[in-house]
């Protein structure tokens, strides 16, 4: 009933914020230009500057004219596609064309020479003037560099803070890995728990923006993070080959257009390895993969209001489990298979008076087989097996999701959505045990959820102040009935056009992975810590940040910020199983600060550098799960996926049709230990470390034989270094970091 009120609410919100729509909404962002003398890099003052467009209102051209410093400033530049123009007596003129985004201040560097025309190909700093959130961008650029890897997590692992964790998991702020993903808008569900398969390919990818912290109101449920994926539609025909050490090989192809009204994008990609897994000794033995992935992504504009997008994704993935030297010697011989799909059915409408509905209706299906072998584990033998784990889990996600949008009122967005979610969990579950140990064990049974929640923000901007004010309704019923409000706000103040600052305070409440609560489970190690269903986490957050541009060259952004959380959702790993089984923790928090430095393209170098601190500590009661750690520890210990210091760095450069990047990652290291007698947990921490990635690449042109064609080498792990991303422990197993892997990419355009 509360969550029908709500609803109702929102309806009301939305039919008030149509009245408002004779109110003219303009949307504005800041232009800074600096000009420079050649390639001194000494300023140029007293340049003229003029951005021109003809759409812009009453035709006429904004300029002005550079300051002592060779920079020029214009504020509340109306949002839109202009030319550029520099000039100054002695020198020749400045053409390009350029970008006004809302709430952004877009930094332009332009060299004038003597004589001829240096255009300007580097990538803008962007200082975002209205953002409220820890918001990262990933460019297309990076992207496409590290794609020819197959592996997401690899992207996600440039951004500040996010560690490493064993089989790709990204771990953003000291959380683990309940990430929401969000495909053009659209939330799509993760995958069951201990799959191991991406949710999207790379190379389907244009942009992604990952939110790790100042969440709106729209954003809930799983806020470890949000990747923001927004998919490529920029027509191209392209097939690729793929080879590589341990066996590696592959084929993929992407073609994409539009044709009037109708544009595709479709992809796929059909590969194999034997180093599918991180490993629990760092010498891969039985890590052999393979996959299938398919992509579709179309589109049909209706009329000048409406248009329909159609998203469709299909992954078979069979993978085997590393052994160490033991259990290969003994035969052992288990596996995984995954099947992930998901459809997207999106309806656009525009009202025409800046206000816009999106509704899309989903289905999310996951398949995860874990068999196990007779010879697993603590010696067992085919005649007297010590565990044998045959498990089969299958999750359906069907949802609905509507977001509307207001912009007509002058300095003000209205948001306003709902989201329904029901699940559908069948699971099989068989443990063939060594009787002197545990009792054989067999459980199958059906399960039925459902979640649903409504949000309402607004957005308001009066230069230099933006307030985002929202509230969430989140209502859970699965093996515990619980609701939530959460209010959040969020402030950011520009006090110079080459700064601004913002705070911010939001509640919020993730439910526990459906499918993978096993309170039918309990007879299987007598736990009756698992008789107590798993509650929500609840969590208070405060965050404060700042941006600033330096000079012309350099965007550093510095964040601090502080989660409290109650009834905290971690995980376990279930024997030697990949299945990971999620518990309660009563209490703990998380606290660090990040910061991040930027340059533009200078003569076709660009970098980035990330340095993160953090500390994430539990304590009280642990229930739920498969937890089997006792006594329950005293006092605060660390969660296994904290990790105190991480860094990253890219290093582009790009010359004529060759490119190259650089990608360094460091890590502390995470913890580890378990004290049997005194229940002390994760004390110790496995070896720091560095990793190095290196990517090349020349693109043929027309002129070559087989037309214009790409060839691509790719090197993870340069100076193939061993080391540990986790130890076992009472949580978890232990893993080791990838070897060096050199893959060669040929792709051939049409």
């Amino acid at each position: 009933m509360r969550f029908v009120k709500a609803t109702v609410l929102l309806l009301c919100i939305i039919a008030g914020t149509r009245a408002a729509r004779a109110a003219t909404a303009r949307a504005y962002g800041t232009l800074i230009v600096h000009v420079s003398r050649g390639n001194t890099g000494k300023p140029l003052p007293g340049a003229r500057v003029i951005v021109s467009s003809a759409t812009a209102p009453t035709g006429v051209p904004v300029s002005g004219t550079t300051d002592k410093n060779g920079q020029c400033i214009m504020s509340t530049v109306q949002s839109g596609h202009y030319t550029l123009v520099v000039s100054s007596k002695g020198y020749a003129q400045h053409t390009q064309s350029i970008d006004i985004n809302n709430g952004e201040a877009s930094l332009y560097t332009v060299n004038l020479f003597s004589g001829l025309v240096y255009h300007v190909h580097a990538s803008q700093l962007i200082l975002n003037t209205k953002g409220t959130s820890s918001a990262t961008n990933i460019p297309h650029q990076t992207i496409a560099r590290i794609a020819g890897t197959g592996n997401l997590s690899k992207v996600l692992y440039t951004v500040p803070g996010a560690a490493q964790g064993p089989f790709g998991e990204v771990h953003f702020r000291g959380a683990h890995t309940e990430i929401t993903y969000r495909i053009d808008s659209v939330n799509i569900p993760s995958a069951v728990s201990g799959s191991f398969s991406d949710i999207m390919d790379p190379q389907d990818i244009e942009n992604i923006e990952v939110l790790t912290g100042g969440y709106p109101a729209e954003y809930g449920n799983s806020l470890a993070g949000v990747v923001n994926i927004t998919t490529k539609h920029n027509p191209e025909k392209m097939v690729g080959i793929t080879v590589g050490n341990y066996s590696t090989n592959g084929i993929n192809f992407d073609a994409a257009d539009n044709k009037k009204a109708f544009s595709y994008h479709i992809s796929g990609v059909i590969s194999s390895t034997d180093r599918g897994l991180d490993t629990p000794v760092d010498t891969p033995i039985h890590d052999s993969l393979f996959k299938n992935v398919l992509f579709g992504d179309f589109g049909y504009v209706l009329d000048n209001n409406d248009r329909l997008t159609l998203m469709l994704s299909g992954n078979i993935s069979k993978y085997q489990i590393p052994n160490t030297q033991e259990q290969q010697a003994m035969g052992v011989n288990d596996n995984q298979d995954e099947s992930n799909d998901f459809e997207v059915l999106i309806w656009h409408h525009d009202f025409g008076y800046d206000a816009r509905l999106k509704v899309s209706q989903y289905r999310r299906g996951s398949t995860l087989s874990s068999l196990g072998s007779p010879a697993d584990l603590m010696g067992g033998t085919a005649t007297n097996p010590a565990y044998t784990a045959n498990v089969t889990e299958s999750y359906l996600d069907y949802g609905t999701q509507a977001d509307y949008t207001n912009d007509s009122v002058k300095h003000n967005q209205i948001k306003v959505g709902a989201h329904y979610k029901w699940m559908v969990n069948n699971q099989s579950f068989f443990l063939n045990e060594n009787p002197t140990a545990f009792p054989s064990f067999f459980d199958a049974h059906v399960d039925r959820a459902y979640e649903a929640s409504g949000y309402a923000q607004d957005k308001l901007h009066f230069a230099p102040v933006t307030v985002n004010a929202g509230l969430r309704y989140d209502y859970l019923n699965q093996y515990v009935t619980a609701d939530q409000v959460s209010p959040r706000l969020g402030i950011a103040i520009q006090p110079f056009a080459t700064n601004t600052i913002h705070g911010y305070y939001g509640r919020f409440f993730q439910p526990a992975p459906f499918e993978s609560v096993r309170v039918n489970s309990i007879p299987m190690f007598n736990n009756q810590s698992m008789s107590i269903p798993l509650k929500p986490e609840s969590d208070n957050y405060v965050e404060a940040g700042d941006q600033q541009l330096i000079g012309s060259y350099l965007l550093a952004k510095l964040t601090w910020y502080y989660k409290l959380m109650k009834n905290v959702i971690d995980y376990n790993q279930l024997l030697n199983s990949n299945i990971y089984v999620p518990y309660n923790i009563q209490q703990g928090y998380t606290r660090g600060i990040e910061f991040s430095l930027q340059s533009r393209d200078i003569h076709g170098f660009s970098a980035i550098w990330n340095l993160a601190w953090e500390k994430s500590q539990g304590k009280g009661a642990i229930t739920g799960g498969l937890f089997t750690v006792q006594p329950v520890p005293s006092g605060y210990f660390y969660f296994d996926h904290d990790q105190t210091y991480t860094s990253s760095a890219i290093i582009n450069y790009k010359y004529a049709a060759f490119w190259s990047m650089l990608d360094l990652e460091y890590g502390s290291g995470l913890p580890y230990g378990y004290n049997a007698t005194t229940g002390a947990v994760n004390f110790l921490r496995v070896p720091p470390h560095t990793i190095s990635d290196l990517y090349l690449g020349y693109t043929f042109g027309k002129g070559f034989y087989l037309g214009k064609s790409a060839l691509e080498l790719d090197v993870c792990n340069v100076l193939n270094t061993s080391y540990l991303i986790n130890q076992q422990n009472g949580f978890n197993s232990t893993h080791w970091g990838s070897p060096r892997t050199i893959t060669i990419l040929f792709k051939k355009y049409f």
